[in-house]
């Protein structure tokens, strides 16, 4: 399940047991609780000016996260087709340093912080 479909469905049943989310702090703790691990973690180090922020941020972490994870299984991919049968092929030196250095100037400007959600820095440079 999605974090919004998640927060969708927090939302409707907490129509059932108003006592638990009577306050914001509260229906914050609650919706944490119920979060994935991997989010949760991510999360339990910020500060939310309100629920409706936490979610937003939420939304934003498992996106971050979901990438991360598809780029590491393209990245095994890349490493299982490596060296299968065959000698391994001397160094050629530096002929790739113009592409090597493309693909980081694209990594670069991929890279979304998993704090506030927004490009082009990660959570220890996030000044949110």
């Amino acid at each position: 399940m999605s974090v919004m479909e998640y927060a969708n469905k927090f939302m409707e049943l907490s129509r059932f047991a108003p006592e638990l989310v009577s306050t914001e702090q509260s229906r914050m703790n609650h919706f944490e609780r119920g979060l994935h691990l991997k989010y949760q973690d991510r999360l339990a180090t910020q500060r939310f000016t309100s629920y409706q922020d936490m979610v937003d941020i939420a939304v934003n972490v498992e996106r971050v996260v979901l990438l991360r994870e598809a780029q590491n299984v393209g990245d095994k991919r890349k490493n299982d087709n490596q060296n299968h049968g065959g000698a391994k092929r001397p160094n050629q030196g530096n002929h790739n340093y113009r592409r090597d250095q493309g693909y980081n100037d694209r990594a670069a400007r991929s890279v979304w912080c998993a704090k506030c959600g927004k490009r082009n820095h990660n959570e220890s440079e996030c000044r949110a």
